[in-house]
């Protein structure tokens, strides 16, 4: 059944089969792009630094008031946690 949308010479007088060969394609070994993430002390106490606690909370219903004056104490376990769950 053809679909009414497309015009009848849609894809069959333009689409031409052409061989790998014109194009000297070589196999190349697949490099991922995205490197592991890093997650340092340092990095998530920034993010913590820089929450608006004037905001509302957020879908965890946590205050970022409450996560702004508690990062002292969860930097470390939110470190061994993100770190545990890449590795």
């Amino acid at each position: 059944m053809e679909d009414s949308r497309l015009p009848s010479s849609c894809c069959t007088t333009h689409c031409v089969m052409v061989p790998y060969s014109i194009y000297n394609l070589q196999p190349r070994p697949c490099q991922s792009l995205f490197r592991d993430p890093i997650f340092s002390e340092q990095i998530i106490l920034e993010e913590f630094n820089s929450l608006k606690v004037s905001k509302s909370p957020g879908l965890d219903d946590i205050h970022p008031r409450i996560l702004y004056e508690l990062r002292n104490e969860i930097v470390l376990p939110l470190k061994m946690l993100f770190e545990t769950h890449i590795n």
